[in-house]
């Protein structure tokens, strides 16, 4: 039997697999009323969370402002293990060379 995930499992793994939630998104789609109390515990935990906000218009054509949510992921270094270790290497040998002085 499947684990039953609780609000911030549900948020979470909605972040990662979307980008991003707002209040209505986490309402609609998993009925939580509270966003913001769950993405602070998310942040808490130590997940790098952005919040934006919105100002759109309601159904009486009034202003209204929410808050949208974006997981922000560190992005991996596109500099090669090779790369790195052939400039070590290169270093290295040049600092040897200056020691020789």
């Amino acid at each position: 039997m499947a684990k039953k995930l609780n609000q911030k499992d549900r948020v979470l793994r909605h972040l990662e697999t979307y980008g991003s939630i707002d209040p209505r998104q986490a309402f609609f789609d998993y009925s939580i009323m509270r966003l913001a109390a769950v993405i602070f515990n998310l942040k808490e935990e130590g997940h790098n969370i952005k919040s934006e906000s919105i100002t759109s218009k309601n159904k009486f054509d009034e202003p209204v402002s929410y808050a949208k949510y974006t997981l922000v992921i560190k992005q991996k270094s596109k500099v090669s293990k090779k790369y790195k270790e052939k400039r070590s290497s290169l270093l290295g040998d040049l600092f040897e060379s200056f020691r020789k002085y």
